[in-house]
């Protein structure tokens, strides 16, 4: 009885073990085994697939972290140049009020000094036509000064 459960284990274990070939047949890590049942072709064919995709998942990541770096890129600098724009337009801003205001002072100054050459027009049209009354009035024509010498 002994014999025979050695013999039923010995056959059960020889039907598991494979017998590897000596030259690679059957091998399905090889790049182009031969000697394949239809079931190891499918397997190998699926494997060949995997390998594939995967090496296609590994082109697209590393071109995804390519443009996510320039996408990085790009937006910092929008951001900077964003910034450099709102402070143009602040001091632009704060310019144009620092000019209006210089402007405004100008103005009041020439404002204020043409009122004065006006008012000191006025006084010398006012003694200048006094003067000419006086003149007109002192004035002796040259008839009446021949008559009077």
């Amino acid at each position: 009885m002994i014999k025979k459960y050695i013999v039923l284990t010995l056959c059960t274990l020889s039907l598991y073990s494979a017998e590897t070939s000596a030259f690679g047949a059957g091998n399905l890590d090889s790049d182009n085994p031969y000697g394949l049942s239809e079931s190891e072709k499918i397997i190998f064919q699926n494997k060949k697939q995997i390998r594939y995709q995967d090496q296609k998942i590994s082109e697209l990541t590393e071109q995804i972290e390519g443009m996510r770096s320039v996408v990085d890129s790009i937006s910092s600098k929008l951001g900077k140049t964003g910034q450099r724009i709102n402070e143009l337009n602040e001091q632009s801003s704060q310019a144009s009020d620092d000019e209006i205001s210089t402007i405004k002072n100008d103005i009041s100054e020439l404002k204020r000094t043409q009122s004065e050459n006006y008012e000191k027009i006025n006084e010398v049209l006012k003694k200048l036509s006094g003067m000419i009354d006086k003149i007109n009035g002192n004035y002796v024509t040259v008839d009446e000064l021949s008559s009077r010498i």
